[in-house]
């Protein structure tokens, strides 16, 4: 026995768990970074039994917490990539990573996001000051559900008006689809489906995905 055959072993007791203890959820897998990931051209399929928890610890004794949005899937390892979407009636996770004899590491999506970068103006203007605006934007990624969560930092509003709050600055979590996902950079703009707009301040990439940080723009 080797390696590769243990795999075929936990793979094939995943697959057979996870219809008995989950539920079922809708597979999609993104073709483009710049469309929306979850739609009908991107669907896998619509009845991928998974369950998840934060510590795969049988009973399911391990609710989740605030601050925490990575979690352990009991499913079928054979049956997922990294940057796989699984839609259930309630949530929305994305597959972060996938590691030998390991349970899949998946990530609770609470939010969409969008992502455009600023295209710089070759044209010189009269005046000497410049800006970001709509027609001078170019999308890097379409519409992704990602994991936005609130970070501890708070840093001070750059208006220094005494009536101002603190400048919120967030987590993003978003997956990383071999040969799909873009090149995020610092500074490009991020905006959730509210309409909130983010500037993004560090962006790291790993095996994982990507994760990023970024600050509320103040207009």
């Amino acid at each position: 026995m080797n390696g590769a055959t243990v795999q075929q072993y936990v793979n094939r007791g995943y697959a057979k768990a996870a219809p008995l203890i989950g539920n079922t959820y809708a597979q999609y897998r993104p073709t483009s970074a710049t469309a929306p990931a979850i739609s009908s051209t991107n669907l896998v399929t619509a009845s991928l039994p998974a369950y998840f928890d934060p510590q795969v610890n049988f009973p399911a004794d391990n609710p989740r917490q605030y601050g925490k949005a990575a979690l352990k899937a009991v499913i079928d390892p054979g049956a997922v990539l990294p940057g796989d979407y699984l839609v259930g009636p309630e949530r929305t996770y994305f597959v972060s990573s996938i590691q030998d004899l390991m349970p899949v590491l998946v990530v609770y999506a609470n939010e969409t996001v969008s992502i455009e970068r600023t295209v710089a103006n070759g044209n010189v203007g009269s005046l000497p000051y410049g800006g970001e605006r709509p027609s001078l934007m170019t999308p890097v990624l379409g519409v992704w559900p990602a994991s936005v969560l609130l970070k501890s930092k708070k840093e001070k509003n750059p208006t220094g008006l005494g009536s101002d709050v603190p400048q919120t600055e967030m987590e993003i979590l978003l997956p990383y689809a071999s040969g799909v996902s873009p090149v995020i950079e610092p500074a490009d703009l991020l905006t959730l489906s509210t309409g909130i707009s983010y500037a993004i301040d560090n962006v790291e990439l790993t095996d994982l995905g990507y994760r990023l940080r970024a600050s509320m723009v103040i207009t």
